[in-house]
């Protein structure tokens, strides 16, 4: 299986993690977290492709249907493909984000 995996390309390998993921009993959810937040935009857009046609079934309404909560919804944003890949960091916006963060508890 390691064999077959290693001659395919990324996306399709990544997309059957997913689906693996999410069959059965339970959903792995570090997996989906390995995926989504290792992938670039164009990988994860090449997964949601890759995913509706080999499972026939649509990514996000199984991602939907298998979460819950801020999770889901952090998933759900990551699988629009549009996290920006710049590397630009906008120091005092993170400081903001961070203290408002930490006053929220």
């Amino acid at each position: 299986k390691l064999l077959k995996r290693l001659v395919r390309p990324v996306h399709e390998v990544k997309a059957d993690y997913l689906h693996d993921a999410m069959v059965g009993a339970g959903t792995k959810d570090r997996w989906l977290m390995d995926v989504f937040t290792q992938s670039s935009n164009g990988e994860i857009s090449a997964i949601r492709a890759y995913y509706n046609k080999a499972h026939n079934e649509d990514l996000e309404h199984r991602v939907k249907s298998e979460t819950s909560g801020n999770f889901r919804k952090i998933l759900l944003e990551l699988l629009k493909a549009r996290r920006d890949e710049t590397g630009y960091v906008d120091e005092a916006s993170a400081d903001r984000d961070a203290v408002t963060i930490y006053k929220a508890g």
